[in-house]
């Protein structure tokens, strides 16, 4: 087997606030000995190889190198229709690594600064889900609680958001103070105040100023993932 794919592969996934320090923060692995196995080119030992896929949202076979099978499982037959219960790996759709943010953050000067100490992890998101938006600024958070169920967004499903987009009324992600979560936002620019609003009927609406220095807007909301059976 080439080593040459495994660590070439893994660069690829890193970026910015995804980088080699916060990797090997992640696998429990220090720095030098990562740098010594990347300069090294060697494949680590499967335990940490497979903690780095895992970091990554990644499969190790991807890592690797090793193509899927064709097909996964055998085709089966249903009412005389053949089907397939996998897609190829050329039918894979592409999608990329972002930085789930934690649920307590630090602000800087009551704004949200894209910090490893903000995060926690990562998470896969399909590429068509960010059109039009810049790859440095996708984000994403797991939902708690069930202040969002009426919407179906739902206690750790993850959220995903643009950092300093605010465009009208809609699912922020916010900071109340330091704690981030989804709320809907209603925007009165008049009387410069905003309401913010949760799905769930059980909980109290606030309003506040929108220049409150305990409410930091992150960014508007473009989707979300279920990951529940």
């Amino acid at each position: 087997m080439s080593k040459q794919p495994f660590w070439e592969k893994v660069k690829s996934y890193l970026v910015e606030d995804l980088n080699q320090a916060w990797l090997s923060r992640v696998i429990g692995v220090s720095p030098s000995t990562v740098s010594m196995m990347i300069t090294r080119n060697t494949i680590p030992r499967a335990d940490i190889a497979l903690k780095i896929a895992d970091a990554l949202g990644v499969s190790l076979h991807e890592l690797l190198g090793i193509a899927y099978p064709t097909r996964l499982y055998q085709d089966y037959q249903e009412d005389g229709v053949k089907e397939s219960l996998c897609q190829s790996a050329d039918d894979e759709i592409p999608s990329f690594p972002v930085p789930i943010v934690k649920r307590k953050i630090e602000l800087y000067s009551g704004a949200f600064r894209s910090v490893p100490g903000n995060f926690n992890g990562s998470v896969r998101i399909i590429q068509n889900m960010c059109r039009g938006f810049e790859r440095q600024d996708i984000f994403a958070l797991y939902v708690t609680g069930d202040e969002m169920s009426p919407i179906h967004l739902l206690h750790d499903d993850i959220a995903v958001f643009v950092n300093g987009y605010v465009a009208g009324n809609g699912l922020y992600a916010v900071a109340l103070k330091n704690d981030v979560c989804i709320k809907r936002l209603e925007f009165n620019e008049l009387e410069n105040i905003v309401s913010i609003l949760s799905e769930n009927q059980r909980y109290r609406s606030i309003e506040s100023s929108i220049d409150n220095p305990q409410l930091s807007i992150l960014g508007k909301v473009i989707g979300w993932t279920h990951i529940h059976l």
